[in-house]
């Protein structure tokens, strides 16, 4: 079985538009107003980032599930030409062709089976990207209505300051907004090309 669950990298390389720093039209600089949001807090408190989390969960498993049986056979033939292949020196593994013509076969099946894993996992991933863009999709209109709201001109994503006063974070109230407007995510698998798979 295999995993491939990308780390949360910084989501400012999801969002585009509405990401690290978002601009309000500009007013004098000494009555410019910042406020803070903490990006991962968002997607990981948020109903709808927990959503995506849980049918991500779920897709991996069915993709786990579709690989299993093919994984379980390879493992129970592999288990069964130990014994016959130990001690055997080439020689005599060529006397035996229908040994032969079934490690050739298992050696195809294998290679088959790690292209199946492949294109799971680059289908999880690709799925995984999908619906952390349309959640992104779905914030931004959230951050520019806390924009408004607040009366702020820029908006800076806390991992990129060395220090903010609590005060300026605005992340509880984006989250609360987000959850009230967008509560869950469609997540779809997302296939790869058949000229891909094929590969």
């Amino acid at each position: 079985m295999f995993s491939i669950r990308p780390t949360f990298i910084a989501l400012a390389l999801v969002f585009g538009a509405a990401s690290a720093v978002v601009s309000a039209p500009a007013a004098e600089a000494q009555a410019t107003k910042v406020i803070v949001i903490n990006q991962g807090k968002i997607y990981n408190d948020s109903r709808s980032g927990k959503d995506i989390e849980t049918k991500v969960d779920n897709i991996e498993r069915s993709m786990q599930a579709e690989l299993k049986p093919t994984a379980d056979r390879l493992k129970a033939k592999s288990t069964s030409l130990q014994p016959r292949l130990q001690g055997k020196t080439m020689q005599q593994l060529q006397a035996d062709p229908a040994l032969v013509s079934e490690l050739q076969q298992f050696e195809k099946d294998l290679a088959a089976h790690q292209r199946n894993q492949q294109v799971r996992a680059a289908e999880l991933q690709a799925t995984i990207r999908k619906a952390r863009s349309d959640w992104a999709k779905a914030l931004e209109p959230v951050l520019q209505e806390v924009m408004t709201e607040q009366n702020a001109q820029i908006m800076v994503s806390r991992n990129q300051l060395v220090f903010a006063a609590p005060t300026t974070d605005v992340t509880a109230t984006v989250i609360s907004k987000l959850d009230a407007r967008t509560p869950s995510i469609s997540v779809v698998r997302q296939r790869l090309p058949q000229q891909q798979t094929a590969q």
